[in-house]
C-alpha cells in the first residue's frame, strides 16, 4: 500500500517515535513502490523535543531512501503553535521530502493521496478508494 498513516496521541514518547520511524523504514526499504505518509498528531498533546532530536537523526540516516521513496509526507496536528512551530522549522531546515502542514487527518490524507495520484502511483479510482477506507 503506497499510503501509510500514523496516528499518535496523548503525550508521545521515545519509544512510541521510535516504533514510528521503525515502521517508516521498514516500507522505505521495500525494494517495490512509493510511499506518502499520512502523520496524524492532532491529539498529541506533548511530543518532547527528544522526539524531535529522533526525527531529525533519522532524517539524516535515511536520507537517500527518503530521496528514493517518499512522495510526501502530510503532518496533521490540532494546536496552531505545533503547525506553526513545524512550518517554521521545514522553512528554515527542508527535509528531503515533499510536506505540509494541515489542522486535520483527512486533509492530511487527501494531500498524500493526490501525491501518489500525480506521480502516477495510484490511479483516480483506487485514489477514491483509499480516501474512503482511510475515512
Amino acid at each position: 500500500m503506497p499510503l501509510g498513516i500514523i496516528t499518535a496521541t496523548g503525550r508521545l514518547t521515545d519509544a512510541e517515535y521510535r516504533a514510528h520511524l521503525a515502521e517508516v523504514t521498514e516500507r522505505l526499504l521495500l525494494p517495490e513502490g512509493f510511499l506518502a505518509l499520512a502523520w496524524d498528531g492532532v491529539l498529541i498533546t506533548e511530543m518532547p523535543s527528544s522526539c524531535r532530536k529522533l526525527q531529525a537523526d533519522w532524517i539524516n540516516a535515511n536520507r537517500f531512501a527518503i530521496k528514493r521513496k517518499m512522495r510526501g509526507i502530510g503532518f496533521a496536528f490540532g494546536s496552531p503553535f505545533t503547525r506553526g512551530l513545524l512550518t517554521a522549522v521545514h522553512w528554515l531546515s527542508p527535509p528531503p521530502y515533499a510536506h505540509t502542514v494541515v489542522s486535520t487527518r483527512d486533509e492530511s490524507i487527501r494531500w498524500c493521496v493526490d501525491k501518489l495520484v500525480r506521480a502516477g502511483d495510484l490511479s483516480d479510482r483506487a485514489a477514491e478508494q483509499l480516501v474512503r477506507k482511510s475515512a
